[in-house]
């Protein structure tokens, strides 16, 4: 399995930064389903509002993308 490595910054702490670690196997159903399950906990964590212009619920949507795109690409 090949992995590639990512580094990103904390978007709340300027100083600190984040390794992540992605593989280039193809995300499964139950990848999606999983990364869909914590988005909608986030987004109740974070009271995102359902409808209308939230900020909250654009930055959680942006994340959960690029993962996506980041899976997609590989």
């Amino acid at each position: 399995m090949k992995f590639l490595y990512r580094i990103t910054k904390d978007p709340n702490n300027s100083d600190l930064l984040y390794c992540q670690r992605i593989s280039s196997t193809p995300a499964t159903r139950l990848d999606v389903i999983n990364l869909q399950e914590q988005l909608d906990m986030r987004l109740q964590q974070r009271q995102a509002r359902e409808t209308g212009i939230c900020p909250v619920r654009r930055e959680l949507f942006s994340q959960c993308f690029g993962k996506t795109i980041t899976k997609f690409n590989i």
